[in-house]
Formats: C-alpha cells, sequence, structure tokens
C-alpha cells in the first residue's frame, strides 16, 4: 500500500448555465493557481459535452482550505451544473465521507491499495 495523505476527487457533470460555470472558471482558476496545497486541477470535456473534474489535494485539510477559498466560485459551480457522480481516492475522514454521503450525490469512496509513483 502507498503511504501518502494525497487525496483525487474527482466530479462528472452536466453544465446547466454556461453563462454562470464561465463565472465560476474566471473565479476558481485564478485562486487556485495561488493555492500551493491543491496539487492538480483539471476539467475535461467529453464530446456529449459531460465534464469531468480532476482534483488532487496534499491532504483533506487541504479540500476545506481549498472550499472556504473559493465559497463565492462553488456558489457559481453549484448554481451552474448537475453532478452525475462523484469519486474520491485516498485517506478520508468518516466525516467527509458522511458530509458528501448527506448531499444525496453517487458518491463512492476508494482507499488506496497499489500503486507506483514516480
Amino acid at each position: 500500500m502507498t503511504a501518502t495523505n494525497q487525496i483525487d476527487l474527482f466530479f462528472r457533470y452536466t453544465v446547466k448555465d454556461q453563462a454562470r460555470y464561465q463565472d465560476y472558471l474566471d473565479q476558481v482558476f485564478p485562486l487556485t493557481q495561488n493555492e500551493t496545497y491543491v496539487l492538480e486541477y483539471h476539467i475535461d470535456r467529453e464530446a456529449n459535452g459531460t465534464m469531468l473534474q480532476h482534483e488532487r489535494y496534499e491532504n483533506e485539510a487541504a479540500i476545506g482550505k481549498h472550499t472556504d477559498n473559493t465559497a463565492a466560485a462553488q456558489a457559481a459551480f453549484a448554481e451552474s451544473t448537475e453532478i452525475n457522480d462523484f469519486r474520491a481516492v485516498g485517506p478520508l475522514s468518516d466525516e467527509f465521507r458522511n458530509l458528501i454521503g448527506g448531499m444525496g450525490l453517487p458518491a463512492a469512496f476508494f482507499d488506496r491499495f497499489r500503486s507506483v509513483d514516480r
């Protein structure tokens, strides 16, 4: 088992309001660029328009810092998208898992099993 506290979050979603989603993008990327505890932040688009967002954090506390720092952007995200599913990989507390589970999202949580890291 790989010993790391890094957390990977994956969101698959559909954009419902393109203008409001653009507000999210315009806010979140400049803020995230300066968050050294956010190791990666990617958004990819499938041919049918479905979005896949991958976020990598140095640990669970970093998720909380990012969420607090980008609260206005997160509101724009929530208003402009519909989340299809959520996946998390890494050592997450029961409190975090219950928070996500309580949102009613289709969610799955994975503990790291084996990997090769460079």
